[in-house]
């Protein structure tokens, strides 16, 4: 699954990523995370048929995005922790997402 995962991001397929990832019985302490990633690929999408944004800038949003993906799928794959066994490692495993945006 890792492994597919990281084709996806490669290919700049986030749709069917965020479909994939979203069936993983592991990513579950990730959901919303991963839910908010899809919303703001949504904006930058929309935003971008709109011609509200810069080829830069739709391209830096982009790969902000396809980062953070980048990043639950290191964790996904680490299986140090399951984030939904219990709520101190849940919030070890979520701190661990957040300081790398």
């Amino acid at each position: 699954m890792d492994t597919e995962l990281r084709s996806l991001l490669v290919n700049n397929n986030l749709i069917k990523f965020f479909d994939r990832v979203m069936e993983n019985n592991n990513a579950s302490g990730f959901r919303n995370e991963i839910t908010s990633l899809q919303q703001q690929y949504n904006r930058v999408e929309r935003e971008n048929l709109n011609g509200l944004l810069s080829t830069e800038q739709y391209g830096l949003s982009i790969n902000r995005i396809n980062y953070k993906c980048l990043k639950i799928v290191e964790l996904l794959s680490e299986e140090v922790v399951d984030p939904s066994t219990s709520a101190d490692s849940e919030a070890l495993t979520l701190s661990k997402f957040r300081v790398e945006f």
